[in-house]
């Protein structure tokens, strides 16, 4: 079995961030063992991680969830995260 440079190419598009680290992570431990013995692909040609912007709930999300719970488990259930997350923007 042959893994030519495209075959990354085309897991660099289509795949996902967790994907791509994983084979990297797995295409290093192959060079370094001596299993391949040139690399693939050049380190500076991997794409470079970009995480995506996050939010937590606001206090306003959260009092309007808890608002609407009706059954005394679900407020429970909401209550137990304590303060909510401020909002990142």
């Amino acid at each position: 079995m042959e893994t030519t440079a495209d075959d990354f190419l085309t897991v660099f598009i289509d795949g996902k961030a967790s994907v791509i680290n994983f084979l990297k992570r797995l295409h290093n431990f192959a060079v370094n063992l001596g299993w391949i013995a040139v690399p693939i692909v050049a380190p500076f040609l991997w794409p470079k991680y970009e995480p995506k912007e996050r939010r937590g709930i606001t206090l306003e999300a959260q009092q309007s969830v808890l608002a609407a719970r009706k059954r005394r488990n679900g407020i429970c259930f909401w209550n137990c995260f304590g303060k909510p997350v401020p909002s990142h923007s």
